[in-house]
């Protein structure tokens, strides 16, 4: 182990040679000697070992309120640690659309008719949605993580309270079965998509609002960027962005 005395400018340049435990080692010391100590993991990040980097960024997130560390986590792509964490088992072929709340807590997922709500730390499933009489197609969730919409072949779309399973409000309104969902950033507006078309709805009343003309088949995808002044829809062979000019 290397252990280090007194100041430390210049002691990220004695570790060049050393070992990855020694730099492992020489960090967890360094950050809780100020900032420079912090400067020191925040450079491990950049290491050619990538268990050296793992390390650097464990110690750092428990320092986040730091200005610049909260900076370098921000900047650093984590997922290269990513490994799967558990499995959720569901019938063969059963699965449709999947949403994750925005606060990573509820997975939501489609099973022919129903939708089911799982716990994502454990696979634990928290309740079942019934109320389509048909396969869901699309899942969304609201910004907020309390509202879910679900499109179905069974021509509806169906609100719902994320936290009781309570059924909201059934929509309906489109001709062919919906398999498209999506809800604006402010929570206010719902677009579907289905055949050919791409419907807008306040997602309070259930009121229709607007209906884009789609001429490229079955849309079967459909956003809102962040700001929520553009749309993007999908059909089966064009990407479309929709807006204000």
């Amino acid at each position: 182990m290397l252990v280090f005395w007194g100041a430390l400018p210049g002691f990220d340049r004695r570790l060049k040679g050393a070992t990855v435990q020694q730099k492992i080692a020489a960090m967890k010391e360094a950050v809780n000697r100020g900032q420079e100590g912090l400067d020191l993991a925040i450079a491990g990040l950049k290491d050619a070992s990538l268990q050296v980097q793992q390390a650097a960024y464990e110690l750092l997130r428990s320092k986040s309120s730091t200005q610049s560390v909260k900076k370098a986590l921000l900047e650093y792509n984590p997922y290269a640690f990513f490994e799967c964490l558990y499995e959720i088992q569901v019938r063969l072929n059963a699965v449709n659309p999947t949403a994750i709340s925005p606060n990573g807590k509820i997975i939501a997922s489609g099973s022919g008719s129903k939708i089911k709500l799982w716990k994502s730390d454990t696979g634990e499933v928290l309740r079942t949605l019934s109320a389509h009489s048909k396969s869901v197609n699309a899942i969304a969730i609201s910004r907020d993580g309390k509202i879910l919409a679900s499109g179905s072949d069974d021509r509806t779309i169906k609100l719902w309270n994320v936290h009781t399973g309570e059924l909201l409000r059934t929509i309906t309104g489109h001709a062919h079965g919906v398999t498209a969902v999506a809800i604006s950033p402010d929570g206010n507006t719902l677009a579907s998509g289905n055949w050919r078309t791409i419907k807008l709805w306040n997602l309070h009343t259930g009121k229709q609002l607007h209906t884009l003309e789609e001429d490229a088949g079955w849309v079967d995808f459909v956003a809102f960027s962040p700001d929520g002044k553009k749309i993007v829809t999908r059909s089966s062979s064009c990407i479309k962005v929709w807006g204000e000019r």
